[in-house]
């Protein structure tokens, strides 16, 4: 496998967990909103927030690679 290929293998199996992480914060800030703890839901939300910024970028740097990589077909 090329480096190129092991590298976004690697960056989505760390997109993986980011994205495990999101879903548990947000099952919890549902849970807090439900028992009326807003402050803590709320900073589950912006836990959220950071693990889907986190995958954010992430997609983006392995757009960015791809860009670098793709051949441009004439018409």
């Amino acid at each position: 496998m090329s480096d190129a290929l092991e590298k976004n293998a690697r960056t989505l199996k760390e997109l993986e967990v980011e994205l495990e992480k999101a879903l548990r914060h947000c099952r919890i800030a549902s849970l807090r909103f439900e028992e009326g703890n807003v402050p803590n839901a709320c900073a589950h939300i912006l836990a959220l927030e950071g693990h889907i910024q986190k995958v954010h970028l992430a997609r983006t740097s392995i757009a960015i690679t791809h860009s670098e990589h793709a051949i441009l077909e004439e018409k």
